[in-house]
């Protein structure tokens, strides 16, 4: 949407509805695979003013929470402070760790703690046990 219509920053759109209309529509998809391209990504304060981050990887799944909370993981993200995925877990698909059956590189060995800005409602979305402080 533009921001010249909602204001800057856009990302607060995030926050006033947009994990809902996330979770239904992907109540209303078929079974997909997806394919997530993480060759290089973007930290901070993105989609615009982030920093890119080079992490290599490519993701596919076929169930959209689950490959989603994994991803949440590499970037060192509590998937369970995710709201969509909250919404989502064990309805669309598993968001635990212990649920979700993954192949490939181990997860310990792709966590990549992305920068975060600063402010508190995002800093929550940090996952503490991987023993990360808040930048």
């Amino acid at each position: 949407m533009p921001g010249i219509k909602y204001g800057w920053p856009k990302n607060v759109l995030h926050h006033a509805g947009i994990p809902e209309t996330v979770y239904d529509i992907n109540a209303s998809l078929p079974q997909t695979v997806s394919i997530v391209d993480g060759i290089v990504c973007m930290e901070g304060d993105g989609p615009i003013m982030g920093t890119a981050k080079h992490l290599g990887l490519i993701a596919v799944g076929t169930n959209l929470p689950a490959l989603d909370a994994t991803l949440a993981r590499v970037m060192g993200l509590d998937a369970r402070q995710v709201t969509y995925l909250a919404l989502a877990a064990d309805r669309l698909g598993p968001i635990c760790r212990r649920k979700i059956k993954q192949h490939g590189d181990s997860l310990d060995s792709l966590v990549s703690p992305f920068q975060l800005v600063d402010f508190p409602h995002i800093q929550a979305l940090r996952d503490r046990s991987w023993g990360v402080r808040a930048t």
